[in-house]
């Protein structure tokens, strides 16, 4: 398994990109969405339901790379 490094944007404050390793990207794209729920009251909202699509047309072309 090589090291490869994905890079990932990152909004916030300082609007930078963050490099993620593989093993974490999950972990990191679940966080985002988690904390997408948090502001939204836990109600799965069109906003809801376009970032989790989002995310999981990104999850699947990286694993397909």
């Amino acid at each position: 398994m090589s090291k490869k490094v994905i890079t990932i944007q990152v909004r916030g404050e300082h609007a930078a990109a963050k490099p993620v390793r593989r093993s974490r990207l999950e972990q990191s794209v679940n966080r985002s969405l988690r904390a997408s729920f948090s502001l939204e009251g836990n109600n799965i909202t069109n906003t809801s339901w376009s970032k989790m699509s989002q995310a999981a047309r990104f999850l699947t072309r990286v694993a397909a790379a």
